[in-house]
């Protein structure tokens, strides 16, 4: 470890843990700075990408540690959990310790008062800090390599490539002296599915049957059933994980998007509502029921909704996706008040030239032709090298 890289202790107790956390460091000879749990992991992504280690207390009060790496993992899918993550936790029940071996936290250091009185903590986390060779080993260096394969396109794997990983996958079974693993079943999986076998979600249920803690065969039959769009079997995946951590933000956020697709905007709303129950930060939950606001026109509640974390890009861009989906359905009353929703309640940095033209654009085909010279003319003021605004605007000007 570089003994200038910059180490984060993410907790908001002041007491003899926040004391023994800081010896630990100095101890170490390293550098570390302290945020409280209200941190947002999207405005200093570069800054937790670059550290060392990041300690996070899972009892934190403002906002929990599994929300707190449930939104790194959401703003960096590829970020090194296993590796950087160190969680301090008092008494860990089942359902803890099962969601961080779904959010991948391999370095846990137990923190009940008698722990912390002795000097067992303190030890725990020095050996957590210094030590990679908790993370790092033969087989999951191997595996690493199979899934970095896997992942970038699960779906769209050629021959060559499925050849390749069946290749790999043989060769570690007979170094092995093994017929079958959870591991290789997973990766069986994808071979079957690339090759548009049937059954190939039965070599999942199969690799759980060997090994029913390994996370990822839920993960890959979540994606199978979704890519098919089978959303009620996903949503019974989803449904079997819930019932063994009823803590995970993720599962209520992806509960709400498949009942979103089967238009079960209740259901939908309801494990979105549950998502910001747990945690008020939560991005995803808020952007999903933004967006069944929109649907539903309930623009007080909506506005409400606006206080909290939202992610304005996606906000932005489904407001304009709903409006232009009216315009082309001849309902130019309802884009309008989308459009002009957006032009209320969006920042000024999310209000581009394009919003303008588009509200011109409507007027344009409403055939209110004043109305939609006004907003093609703050299109222009906004842009004035926009080439389509100028060249509706000269249309309207040369009406009789």
């Amino acid at each position: 470890m570089e003994l200038n890289q910059e180490n984060l202790i993410i907790m908001d107790e002041k007491g003899l843990l926040a004391k023994i956390v800081r010896d630990a460091f100095t101890e170490q000879g390293l550098r570390f700075v302290r945020f409280s749990s209200g941190v947002k992991f999207r405005d200093l992504l570069p800054r937790f990408y670059n550290a060392e280690r990041i300690v996070i207390h899972w009892e934190a009060e403002k906002r929990s540690g599994g929300a707190l790496i449930e939104e790194l993992r959401e703003v960096d899918q590829g970020f090194p959990i296993a590796e950087k993550v160190v969680v301090l936790i008092s008494k860990p029940t089942h359902q803890d310790i099962y969601y961080c071996r779904e959010l991948g936290i391999e370095k846990i250091v137990r923190t009940s008062p008698h722990r912390v009185a002795g000097v067992k903590v303190k030890e725990d986390i020095c050996r957590c800090l210094g030590d990679k060779s908790l993370v790092f080993g033969q087989d999951k260096g191997f595996w690493s390599r199979v899934h970095s394969i896997v992942d970038k396109n699960p779906f769209g794997l050629s021959e060559r490539e499925c050849l390749k990983l069946e290749e790999m996958a043989q060769t570690y079974l007979s170094k092995k002296n093994l017929k079958k693993t959870a591991t290789t079943c997973d990766l069986y999986g994808y071979i079957a599915a690339n090759r548009n076998e049937e059954l190939a979600d039965q070599h999942w249920f199969e690799a759980l049957e060997l090994n029913p803690n390994y996370m990822r065969p839920y993960h890959s039959l979540l994606l199978f059933y979704e890519h098919h769009k089978q959303y009620e079997k996903a949503v019974g995946i989803l449904q079997k994980l819930h019932y063994r951590n009823r803590h995970s933000l993720e599962r209520l956020v992806k509960l709400g998007e498949l009942h979103r697709l089967m238009k079960k905007d209740a259901k939908s709303e309801h494990y979105f509502k549950m998502a910001l129950e747990r945690d008020g930060e939560c991005a995803r939950a808020a952007n999903g029921l933004s967006e069944i606001m929109v649907d539903q026109q309930r623009y007080d509640e909506l506005t409400l909704l606006l206080t909290r974390p939202l992610d304005l890009d996606r906000f932005a861009s489904y407001l304009n996706r709903k409006a232009v989906e009216m315009v082309k359905e001849e309902k130019y009353g309802r884009a309008l008040e989308i459009y002009l929703y957006a032009q209320k309640s969006l920042p000024d940095q999310k209000k581009g030239p394009m919003l303008f033209y588009n509200i011109g654009l409507c007027y344009y085909r409403w055939q209110k032709f004043d109305l939609a010279k006004s907003f093609l003319k703050i299109a222009l003021l906004k842009n004035p090298t926009y080439d389509k605004a100028r060249r509706m605007l000269t249309r309207l000007d040369s009406l009789p």
